[in-house]
């Protein structure tokens, strides 16, 4: 079983890999980017 509010953790970390990789993108740029787009940035995958 997947413990609960897991995938809120792994968003976070996702998007925390994602600030710290690209600290130039604005705010009003990332919220609205897909996600496929932000996990490439983020290289969270590799």
């Amino acid at each position: 079983m997947i413990p609960q509010w897991s995938d809120y953790r792994i968003g976070y970390q996702i998007m925390q890999e994602f600030l710290n990789k690209n600290p130039d993108v604005p705010i009003n740029e990332w919220t609205f980017m897909d996600a496929d787009e932000i996990l490439e940035k983020s290289r969270f995958l590799q």
